[in-house]
């Protein structure tokens, strides 16, 4: 369902994010990463998505390569094109 897919979305950038988090900021090991973001994809506030993307610098790829998705859906992609304008 799109509720469903939606829901999924939110969850896996939620965890791209801690894991951003976790190698660039905290410096975890790469095996440790992973399973620490599985823990914190489902308590991560709204607001705390958000200033992550402000503090990480508005990340576009996990440290894995993988893409973050649903940026736009925080307001994130609306803020960054205004700060280009």
């Amino acid at each position: 369902t799109d509720k469903g897919r939606a829901l999924a979305v939110a969850v896996m950038r939620k965890h791209r994010l801690a894991e951003r988090l976790l190698v660039d900021v905290i410096g975890l090991p790469w095996e440790e990463v992973h399973a620490e973001a599985c823990r914190w994809e489902h308590g991560m506030s709204v607001d705390v998505e958000r200033r992550l993307v402000q503090v990480l610098n508005n990340p576009t790829t996990s440290p894995f390569g993988n893409p973050i998705p649903g940026l736009s859906e925080l307001g994130v992609g609306d803020e960054l094109a205004n700060e280009l304008m």
